[in-house]
């Protein structure tokens, strides 16, 4: 996913970055692949750097072979503390794993708001077809009137 600059300072491209990138060495801070290799990861994960003829070799063998684009990020998961022990380089795997439980928890409010916006057809207690939206805005049993003849 592309990175929106604008949630970021002014000088995060120009001076954090690269600062960043600069104390790692430009080696991914977690598992020391460095930065722009190209190449495959095998299935436990590990990185194989590869040459360009190797790259060829590599991809007719079946491996998806790509390069390794360093990311920076905030250990806190806090965009705006962009203090240097609170960020760190990271290769794009490393990144996801870091922020997997932030992603798991977005992904599970994402799913509770769309499904309290849906619209769930329902009968009421005389058997009559109601629409009543998931998550409230409808009418709760209590509150249909009486009949009184």
């Amino acid at each position: 996913m592309p990175i929106d600059y604008s949630k970021y300072p002014a000088n995060w491209k120009t001076e954090i970055r690269p600062a960043i990138l600069k104390r790692a060495w430009n080696r991914c801070e977690k598992c020391g692949v460095p930065n722009l290799a190209q190449g495959y990861r095998d299935k436990s994960g590990k990185f194989h750097a590869l040459n360009a003829f190797q790259c060829g070799l590599a991809s007719l063998c079946g491996h998806r072979v790509f390069r390794i684009v360093l990311t920076v990020a905030h250990l806190n998961h806090d965009r705006t503390d962009n203090r240097p022990e609170n960020l760190a380089a990271l290769c794009q795997r490393c990144h996801l794993l870091h922020d997997r439980e932030q992603h798991r928890e977005t992904r599970r409010r994402n799913r509770e708001a769309e499904s309290a916006r849906k619209v769930v057809k329902s009968t009421d207690k005389h058997g009559r077809s109601t629409k009543v939206e998931a998550g409230g805005g409808g009418r709760e049993e209590g509150d249909l009137p009486l009949y009184r003849p």
